[in-house]
């Protein structure tokens, strides 16, 4: 199962707080996840919407046909069909993560629409798994109920969060904070699969 993750972190430049959040999802490796994009399905690039009329039908398939493709930094690339032009487009945002706009910082115009976009996503799936444990209560049913607490806790990451703040290691974020310095604070849009 994919799940759609946004990390908030701390960091000097668009460079560290991509490496940052790697090495802070590396500690959950065959954990939480076991394998992930940067952005990914859920990329922010706009690459894939710029060629989508290319890459799938009006009724969502993908096309047969050979798709160019153009990327931020000028690579042209030629598709055998949509599926093709999928992958290219995954692989190229993975190679260029800062610069298809993986790595936001507080400047960037989409900064808290994003952010308040994941914190609702949390919201909702951790909503929603809180009534799956009170239904599972009033069943009786003991199953499943230790891993769903698990992913409402706030103390720590979990795969089905989808937003965490790696620096002060929470589910929450300082609006405060984060305007004090916004150069400093840093989205970082990742795919997990697990």
């Amino acid at each position: 199962m994919h799940t759609h993750q946004v990390f908030l972190i701390k960091a000097d430049n668009h460079q560290d707080a991509l490496y940052g959040t790697l090495k802070f999802l590396e500690r959950y490796k065959d954990k939480e996840w076991d394998w992930y994009a940067v952005g990914g399905r859920w990329s922010w690039s706009g690459i894939f919407d710029k060629h989508r009329s290319q890459i799938v039908t009006p009724t969502s398939t993908y096309t047969n046909t050979p798709v160019t493709l153009t990327f931020p930094d000028g690579e042209i690339k030629s598709c055998k069909s949509g599926i093709d032009a999928e992958y290219a487009i995954h692989d190229w945002v993975s190679k260029h993560p800062i610069e298809a706009g993986e790595v936001i910082d507080a400047t960037h115009p989409l900064f808290w629409e994003r952010l308040d976009d994941a914190i609702e996503s949390s919201m909702e799936t951790r909503q929603w798994h809180k009534e799956r444990i009170v239904e599972k209560i009033s069943k009786n049913e003991k199953d499943m109920i230790g891993y769903l607490k698990d992913t409402i806790s706030s103390k720590k990451w979990h795969f089905e969060q989808h937003f965490w703040n790696i620096t002060n290691k929470k589910l929450i974020y300082n609006k405060e904070e984060i305007m004090k310095c916004p150069s400093n604070w840093y989205l970082v849009n990742i795919d997990t699969h697990n």
